[in-house]
């Protein structure tokens, strides 16, 4: 168990790149049953706990708020581009939770 300097000491950013593999050009095919959706977690996460995770999650998504309420407005405006997201966990795992804070900006 870390001391509470240790857990200090422990900052890890979630960076675009880390999301990036999840993103799919505009005007690519994509196979859904071909789609690998394992993710190598960094070393660097794999030091955190639950909640430190969820912090980390939490400050990433705070980040981009505004890029998603843009997004938002450019598929509502253009009515020509779709957004396909899939969220993928086992009963319990905070799915609807997921959804609900990340559509709540």
């Amino acid at each position: 168990m870390r001391t509470a300097t240790e857990n200090q000491a422990i900052q890890v950013e979630i960076t675009d790149e880390m999301v990036d593999r999840f993103r799919v050009a505009p005007g690519t095919k994509v196979r859904l049953d071909r789609w690998d959706t394992k993710w190598n977690v960094p070393a660097s996460l794999e030091l955190l706990n639950k909640d430190e995770l969820k912090r980390e999650a939490d400050e990433f998504i705070k980040q981009r708020v505004q890029e998603l309420a843009e997004l938002q407005d450019v598929f509502w405006a253009d009515g020509r581009y779709s957004l396909l997201v899939i969220v993928q966990g086992s009963d319990a795992s905070g799915k609807d939770s997921i959804i609900k804070h990340v559509t709540s900006a």
